[in-house]
């Protein structure tokens, strides 16, 4: 049977997404708990975005002795201040035309700071695998999945609900030794427990803890556990729910200077792969 693709789509200023083979260039994530097949696909490019040109800055040695970082206070549920409202605030031709919205590559012709990202695939595609090797590149500076060059070291959180603790380390050192590095000093955040997106609570206190720890690159593992947590009146299914939750927890992420990637299944499985 032919094994099912896992999918980077890259939304915003690159105005497409692109398809890569992961199995060409993913060896040391080949090995899944499940059946272990590798995503097969034909390299497609809707819109073809322009060569990244080189980046002005120098990226940073690796500092062996970084202290860790500080935790922020504890925040009460009376402080929290939710700024989720809609402002009308325009901008006129003259100051659009001076503007200059360039945009800044994380990671070769894929990845772009301060744009959205989902990646989706159907169970055992080796999602986790894959946005994991892209959450220690970018920690690191080092190449993702050996092919992407990463332009600067930035500051990963990953917020996972569903791989485990075990699993999570184990497939991190298993990455780490590919690339011969160090997991210990790679700039990555592990936390195994996942805010509900609907609260409005919860959404404000992640801002603030992305801000607090400065953040720079937020993923999400997977989206389907805690975007409608608790909301029993809104559906999955039906995209005008759906939608403004997005829209809401993308512009938290934006706003507190933190690129948002986020995870989630594909409806299509291995039983019926072109349903």
């Amino acid at each position: 049977m032919r094994p099912l693709p896992c999918v980077v789509f890259s939304f915003g200023l690159l105005g497409g997404w692109n398809r890569v083979d992961y199995s060409k260039i993913l060896p040391h994530v080949g090995k899944s708990a499940g059946n272990g097949h590798m995503p097969t696909v034909v390299p497609v490019e809707l819109v073809e975005p322009p060569e990244p040109p080189e980046p002005e800055y120098v990226d940073e040695p690796v500092d062996l002795e970084r202290p860790p970082f500080a935790s922020p206070p504890a925040i009460k549920p009376e402080q929290v201040s939710v700024q989720l409202g809609y402002k009308f605030a325009p901008i006129d031709s003259a100051t659009f035309a001076a503007a200059n919205y360039k945009p800044t590559w994380l990671v070769q012709r894929l990845l772009v700071k301060g744009q959205p990202c989902i990646l989706g695939g159907p169970r055992k595609s080796l999602k986790t695998n894959i946005v994991l090797d892209l959450a220690l590149s970018l920690s690191t500076a080092t190449p993702f999945l050996h092919a992407f060059k990463v332009y600067k070291r930035v500051r990963v959180a990953v917020l996972s609900g569903e791989s485990g603790e075990y699993t999570l380390l184990e497939t991190a050192r298993r990455i780490c030794a590919a690339k011969g590095i160090d997991l210990a000093i790679a700039d990555c955040l592990w936390d195994f427990r996942l805010p509900q997106l609907a609260n409005e609570m919860h959404v404000e206190l992640l801002r603030q803890g992305l801000i607090a720890h400065k953040v720079e690159v937020l993923i999400v593992d997977p989206i389907y556990l805690c975007l409608l947590a608790g909301q029993k009146d809104k559906q999955a299914s039906n995209i005008f729910d759906v939608g403004p939750l997005m829209l809401a927890i993308t512009q938290v992420c934006l706003d507190a200077g933190c690129t948002p990637i986020f995870l989630h299944h594909a409806r299509k499985g291995l039983a019926s792969p072109y349903a």
